[in-house]
């Protein structure tokens, strides 16, 4: 045989070889840099750091003021109030306050030091769903709705609120962290083989 046949075909076998075996090993990478990235990602939310700004804050903000909003509505249309803190009949002052107290627990919650990012989200979803739930009983009570019901709604409402919050948290913190926990997932990967 000719040596530049020989040398061809060698060079033509090689490339043919590396071309139908690269992608198999790229493939088999990416696939284990997929099941890395998913387990950190499950990781991450579970036991990462809370990163501030969180939206789960400003749900719990908003339902603590609206709770407050909402409070004063029904009672000036001539319900009463049932938290014992409060008594029957707070004053608009009294509301006000209770509501700033509210807010500053929330900020203290947001800001605790050495927090998770999964806790965190579930103390402050909880604190926003029980104002979204309190605001929907309050709103049920101004408009006239039958005893039992208002509670039945506020209940309903809380839950769905929670776990709107949640979903929202977790994908504000997996989107923030995501591209950081990708690029060490490949570099395992790569590591691995």
């Amino acid at each position: 045989m000719n040596r530049k046949v020989f040398i061809t075909l060698a060079i033509g076998f090689l490339v043919a070889f590396n071309a139908h075996s690269a992608p198999t090993a790229s493939v088999a990478h990416q696939a284990n840099a997929k099941l890395l990235f998913k387990a950190k990602l499950r990781a991450a939310w579970a036991t990462g750091p809370a990163l501030a700004p969180d939206i789960s804050s400003r749900f719990a903000k908003q339902g603590v003021t609206t709770d407050g909003v909402s409070t004063a509505l029904a009672l000036a249309g001539g319900a009463k109030e049932l938290n014992p803190l409060l008594g029957a009949s707070p004053s608009p002052l009294t509301l006000v306050g209770f509501t700033a107290i509210k807010v500053a627990y929330a900020n203290h919650l947001a800001l605790r030091p050495n927090q998770r990012a999964q806790a965190r989200a579930a103390d402050l979803c909880t604190l926003g769903s029980l104002g979204d739930g309190a605001t929907a009983n309050n709103l049920s009570v101004l408009i006239g709705a039958s005893t039992g019901l208002p509670l039945a709604i506020g209940a309903w409402v809380a839950t769905a609120r929670y776990n709107d919050c949640m979903k929202a948290a977790q994908t504000a913190y997996l989107t923030h962290v995501a591209p950081q926990l990708w690029a060490e997932a490949q570099q395992e990967a790569r590591l691995q083989r």
